[in-house]
This record gives structure tokens, C-alpha cells and sequence, in this order.
């Protein structure tokens, strides 16, 4: 074999170290780069993430004081029945019932508590009223139980008549049967 000129060998040798530079560089440096590149591009997604999770952090304690700040506003408000539980709200209500039909001197039969539905925000707290009045005091009561704080209202009204004997003069007496309940915020939030 015959030496090779110098030009032909130098451009030989320019061509063997720019094979050899890119084999090293695509066979070792550039995944390395690659490699350093896609953690860098982690580490910045990483970084929003948790800037994100840091601001909402401090809102959740915001949107804690917010929530707390409403339920204290709800429980001021008059609309909701104010206790620790659905029996202590019914016996709350009893005492309230009572309370407006002693006023009107009606005689109050009987008061049963019904049992609590809720819908995991609030609680509809009902009571079962059997009561004897006449019709004035009786819409003295209903306006009474309409327009209390908290919030009360009738269902399922009946309203009889007593019989009476051909000797009675005055008011006619009435027998009413009627659900009346109220809510309360459910414990559950």
C-alpha cells in the first residue's frame, strides 16, 4: 500500500476525529445532556407543582375561616334550628310548640318527634302536634309558627270540627293534627 499525500491524509484524519467526536457525543454525551435536560424540565414541572400546592395551602386555611365565618353567620342568622343533634333540635322544637300553644290557651294533646331526614347539609327536624282550640286561636298559632326564628313550618294539616250538641253556643272547637318542622345545618358539613 502507498502512503497517502499529506492533504489527503490530514482530511483523512479531520474526517476520522470528527467520526470519532460524533460517535463519542451521540454514544455518551448526548444522552447524558438528554438525560440532564429531561430532569431539569422534571424538576421545573415538579417546582410549579408545588408552587401551586403551596398557595393552595394557604387558601384552604382562607377557605376555612370563609366556612367558619358562614356557619357562624347561618347559625345567627334565625333560619336554622340551633343544637348539637337532630333529638336535641326536636326536643327544642317540642318546648317551642308547647310554648306557642300555651300562649293561645289551647290544649295541647299530644307532641311526637318524627324521625330526622337529612340530605348531608341539613337536617329536617319534624314534630307530630295533636292540639284542641278554636279558630281564632287557632290562626293565631299558625301565624305564630309561620313567622318564628328559626324558620317553622305546617304539613300535613287536619282540621276537624268537634260535634256539638244542639245547647252549645260559642266558637266551635276544633281538633287539628299537623306536622311542623324546621332545619338544622347537618353535622357532616
Amino acid at each position: 500500500m502507498q502512503p497517502l499525500s499529506p492533504p489527503l491524509s490530514r482530511a483523512l484524519a479531520v474526517t476520522l476525529l470528527v467520526a470519532v467526536t460524533g460517535g463519542v457525543w451521540g454514544l455518551a454525551v448526548g444522552p447524558v445532556l438528554g438525560a440532564f435536560q429531561d430532569a431539569g424540565d422534571s424538576i421545573d414541572q415538579v417546582s410549579e407543582r408545588l408552587e401551586r400546592y403551596r398557595r393552595a395551602g394557604s387558601d384552604h386555611a382562607e377557605l376555612e375561616r370563609v366556612a367558619a365565618e358562614q356557619r357562624r353567620r347561618w347559625q345567627e342568622s334565625g333560619v336554622f334550628l340551633v343544637a348539637d343533634n337532630p333529638a336535641l333540635a326536636a326536643a327544642n322544637l317540642q318546648k317551642t310548640i308547647k310554648d306557642i300553644v300555651g300562649r293561645q290557651q289551647a290544649a295541647l294533646r299530644s307532641v311526637q318527634p318524627l324521625p330526622p331526614k337529612g340530605d348531608g347539609r341539613t337536617e329536617k327536624v319534624a314534630v307530630r302536634v295533636r292540639l284542641e282550640t278554636d279558630t281564632a286561636a287557632l290562626q293565631r298559632i299558625i301565624h305564630e309558627v309561620e313567622s318564628a326564628s328559626p324558620y317553622l313550618f305546617l304539613d300535613q294539616v287536619d282540621i276537624r270540627a268537634q260535634a256539638m250538641g244542639a245547647q252549645m253556643r260559642g266558637p266551635a272547637i276544633l281538633e287539628v293534627q299537623a306536622d311542623i318542622y324546621g332545619y338544622m345545618r347537618s353535622a357532616r358539613k
